[in-house]
């Protein structure tokens, strides 16, 4: 589980005992590039990003800190063959990078969209994730605490109430079967404060209502470095920046 805090005692939520049984996704789905000789501990990370036209502008901000970010993490031999991100943009189609180990993965240019149906990336990182975490039970490898960041401002069109309400009940109930932290991050002073809190699952979501990638992008450092030196059902505990505070 993920813990955060300032100086005051760390907030965090209790996760249940956890069991990885359950329905496997559709072999048909290419989700990621798994190498069965590598018996390192992997750290999925998933990141859902926002390139609708109000979030555009902060969206590719986001992604050249990434690019940097990743640099960063190849030249650490511990990180370049552990850690496995995906990188899922709202679109139609949700343009999905993938899950691959950092020693072969390539941030994306953003993928700019003119609505936002959040359903659809959803549903796109739950197949590539359910799939990368049956395939690394399959193969025996261990895992650490898996993440999956989503930063947008919950603005989401193109579907019904109720198709968006079984997209994020589904990803939340693979979530919970599969021991994954929602890192839900509400950008902008406009939120649809509903969708947010509904994709949350272990922690409140956070907001920042100034678009600040020098603030947002240290602490996704720091969060995926701690994730990679935890083990599966550990509690993590990262620093939250001023910047960036809780959703009440």
């Amino acid at each position: 589980m993920i813990s955060l805090k300032r100086k005051q005692p760390p907030i965090s939520a209790e996760r249940g005992r956890v069991s990885e049984d359950g329905p496997k996704p559709s072999p048909n789905t290419l989700s990621h590039w798994l190498d069965p000789k590598n018996r390192k501990v992997r750290t999925p990370i998933g990141w859902v990003l926002d390139p609708s036209p109000s979030m555009d502008a902060f969206t590719e901000a986001q992604l050249e800190k990434a690019k940097q970010m990743v640099e960063e993490f190849l030249k650490n031999p511990l990180l370049n063959r552990t850690v496995m991100m995906n990188v899922v943009q709202i679109g139609e189609p949700a343009a999905a990078t993938g899950f691959s180990e950092l020693a072969s993965f390539r941030v994306p240019d953003i993928a700019r969209s003119n609505s936002t149906p959040l359903h659809l990336a959803l549903d796109r990182m739950k197949a590539d994730f359910g799939r990368l975490i049956s395939e690394i039970r399959e193969q025996g490898i261990d895992r650490t605490e898996s993440v999956v960041i989503i930063t947008t401002d919950g603005m989401a069109n193109g579907c019904t109430q109720g198709v968006l309400d079984q997209s994020i009940r589904e990803f939340n109930e693979q979530a919970k079967r599969w021991s994954v932290t929602n890192l839900v991050v509400g950008l902008g002073e406009s939120l649809d404060e509903n969708c947010l809190k509904a994709l949350a699952n272990t922690i409140p979501p956070l907001q920042m209502q100034q678009l600040n990638v020098e603030a947002l992008m240290p602490f996704i450092k720091k969060l995926v470095l701690r994730a990679s030196q935890s083990s599966k059902g550990q509690k993590i505990e990262v620093e939250l920046p001023k910047e960036i505070r809780l959703m009440e």
